[in-house]
């Protein structure tokens, strides 16, 4: 695209403002009263994607137009001037206006809801993280007027801080699991000072698409999240929708809101991400995993680190922004990840379609041959049994309660010295003779103590049945020792 500074007059009529008729030519006028300076609206669509898709700033761009147009050092800092400011912001929102038709109806979509999620009798399932590379420095600014984009995408900040200041949230995260720093109260009051802004805490759906974000002044405290299910269950009020959400220290968020007798738990599930449960104890892994929860399906919870990739990008752009032009931005970044991410959505959702049939049908297959190898006769029902047994006892663990042996101390020493001597007896070793008298011995003597006329074979019922309540304890140390 060629770019020339050249001077032109317009005729304009008194019927209708300046700047429409301006835009009936096809340019942008600099100023929305007596402009001086206008812009090809081509021009400005080229630059709102390239900053969009590679985040080239204003400044990038127009040293661009320079290079490639061979425009002088002067024309250059005067386009500069000109376009920086509320001109790019002014017209990135009459652009998302002419695209989306916001405004004219109610029903037309703004890009803030997920075409595919349930609107009403569903499950809702969202993940939530905090990115603290989006910073705001102090120096940069402050702002006379409020976001083009309003509460479009960022919750208000004056909502969030009265929160913040009624919500104290002095959980420590290494009382209930690994020792993770997000939402450590004390750390979090640590506020560099020539910042304003430390991040940006948000909330996607499970397809991707933005929901909810806010600035955070603070560190990653256990409010932030807080807020956030409240937000969401204030907008889906009486839909009939069940909330889940999944976040990197949903143990440490569900403890804090136990503590807190919060009435938003009983309407909420909470999950750890599927990559992220790996840093966490074995007992949070049982407990908060989105493999072991029922309702998360195949969600891996990771849709938050993604947008992030794409979102820091602008952050050499933005730190150095005014409040409200940083968070019209960001909105319009948002948005425009959004309309990524559904542009072809029917294509991501047959995708994991055939992933969900494929992952259920390997399941199906390496199950069935797990249970035709187990020694003992196990079952689908026989697995179920054991994870329930797990989450029992991770739950009696994380409340520092002992579980008691469902099997009997003799029964367990019976069934173990019996496998030991069908071990020993397919051995061709001299030394498992003596062995082996030991044990013939030891066998006899709880025979005779506990009345057994018949020994146990392997294929007999009450040997099949102790053996899997002997698993399950042993099952169930192992989480507790973990």
């Amino acid at each position: 695209m060629e770019c020339q500074l050249c001077s032109f007059s317009v005729t304009l009529c008194t019927c209708e403002p300046e700047t429409c008729t301006l835009l009936r030519y096809g340019i942008w006028p600099a100023t929305p009263e007596r402009p001086q300076t206008a812009f090809s609206i081509a021009l400005l669509e080229l630059f709102h994607y390239l900053s969009m898709e590679c985040q080239v700033s204003v400044e990038g761009f127009c040293n661009m137009l320079r290079w490639k147009n061979n425009l002088s050092l002067s024309e250059v800092n005067m386009l500069y001037r000109a376009l920086v400011g509320e001109s790019i912001s002014q017209f990135r929102h009459h652009h998302f206006r002419c695209r989306s038709l916001s405004g004219l109806c109610p029903s037309f979509d703004d890009g803030t809801t997920c075409p595919v999620c349930p609107k009403s009798n569903g499950n809702l399932i969202v993940t939530m993280d905090a990115y603290f590379g989006l910073v705001r420095k102090r120096s940069s600014g402050s702002s006379l007027v409020e976001p083009l984009h309003g509460n479009r995408m960022f919750v208000r900040e004056e909502d969030v801080q009265e929160y913040l200041s009624s919500h104290p949230d002095g959980s420590k995260p290494n009382e209930d699991c690994s020792n993770f720093k997000a939402g450590n109260l004390l750390r979090s009051q640590k506020n560099p000072q020539k910042l304003d802004v430390t991040g940006v805490f948000g909330v996607s759906c499970r397809h991707e698409i933005p929901l909810v974000f806010l600035n955070m002044t603070q560190g990653e405290r256990l409010a932030y999240p807080m807020y956030i299910i409240k937000e969401l269950l204030t907008r889906n009020q009486g839909k009939n929708l069940n909330l889940y959400v999944i976040y990197d220290i949903a143990c440490v968020l569900s403890s804090h809101m136990h503590k807190k007798a919060e009435a938003m738990q009983q309407d909420v599930s909470l999950a750890v991400p599927a990559f992220h449960v790996f840093g966490h104890k074995l007992q949070c892994q049982v407990l908060y995993s989105t493999r072991r929860l029922k309702g998360f399906g195949l969600t891996d919870g990771e849709g938050m680190e993604r947008l992030w990739s794409f979102l820091r990008r602008f952050a050499r752009i933005t730190k150095e922004m005014s409040p409200s032009h940083r968070l019209d931005l960001l909105t319009e970044a948002l948005l425009y990840y959004g309309r990524r991410k559904t542009a072809d959505i029917e294509v991501q959702l047959h995708h994991r379609w055939e992933k969900a049939e494929k992952v259920t049908n390997l399941a199906k297959e390496e199950l069935a041959a797990v249970l035709k190898e187990a020694p003992a006769s196990v079952s689908e029902h026989s697995v179920q049994r054991w994870m329930e047994t797990e989450n029992e006892v991770a739950r009696l663990t994380v409340l520092k309660t002992k579980i008691a042996d469902s099997v009997p101390k003799w029964k367990r020493v019976y069934v173990t010295t019996l496998i030991e001597l069908q071990h020993l007896k397919s051995c061709d070793h001299d030394s498992a003779v003596a062995d082996e008298k030991k044990i013939e011995s030891c066998l006899q003597k709880i025979e005779r103590q506990y009345h057994i006329t018949r020994r146990w074979n392997q294929s007999d019922s009450i040997f099949q049945s102790t053996l899997l309540e002997l698993d399950q304890d042993i099952r169930g140390k192992l989480v507790m020792q973990a």
